[in-house]
C-alpha cells in the first residue's frame, strides 16, 4: 500500500513539474514602444511600434481570411481633445497569404509594424489607452492579450 501511495504521490508531482513547465516555455514575442510627435500646433500623431521575435506575426488591422483571427485593436481613454475617437492605420511589410486551416489568404505583418494616429491635444498631456492583439506563429496563437499605455505629449 506504501508503495501505491509513493506511485501516486511522484506522479502527481510529475504531472504539476510538466504542466508548470510546459506554461513557462512561451516567453512573450512581442515588443512594444510608445511614442507622440508633434505635427502641428495642437496635432500629434500617436506611434505604437511592435517588433516580434522570429518566426511570430500579428493579424493587420483588417486580417481577411475566415473572420476567425483577432486583428489589433487600439482605444484611447484619455489626453486627446475632441469626441471622435482616432483611426488607427498600420506601415509596414504586409503579407497576404494563404494558411492551412484558412479558407480564403489572410493579412499579417511579420518582423515589425507601426499602428499610428492622429489626435488633437495640448502639449504635456498624458495619452493614456489600451490595445489588444493575438499573435501566432506556425504552431499555435497565443490568447490575446490587452495592455495599457502611457503617452506624455511633447
Amino acid at each position: 500500500m506504501f508503495k501505491r501511495l509513493h506511485f501516486r504521490a511522484l506522479l502527481l508531482f510529475c504531472c504539476f513539474w510538466a504542466v508548470r513547465a510546459g506554461a513557462q516555455g512561451i516567453q512573450n514575442p512581442t515588443h512594444w514602444e510608445y511614442a507622440a510627435v508633434k505635427q502641428g500646433e495642437g496635432t500629434y500623431e500617436i506611434r505604437i511600434s511592435l517588433k516580434l521575435d522570429k518566426g511570430w506575426h500579428i493579424w493587420a488591422i483588417d486580417p481577411q481570411g475566415d473572420g476567425m483571427q483577432i486583428p489589433p485593436t487600439f482605444k484611447i481613454e484619455s489626453g486627446p481633445d475632441g469626441k471622435d475617437a482616432p483611426v488607427f492605420k498600420e506601415t509596414g511589410k504586409k503579407h497576404l497569404e494563404s494558411m492551412e486551416g484558412i479558407d480564403k489568404p489572410v493579412a499579417f505583418y511579420s518582423d515589425s509594424v507601426t499602428y499610428s494616429a492622429m489626435i488633437r491635444s495640448k502639449a504635456g498631456n498624458i495619452v493614456k489607452g489600451t490595445h489588444t492583439y493575438q499573435v501566432c506563429n506556425d504552431m499555435i496563437c497565443l490568447p490575446p492579450t490587452t495592455i495599457p499605455f502611457t503617452i506624455k505629449l511633447p
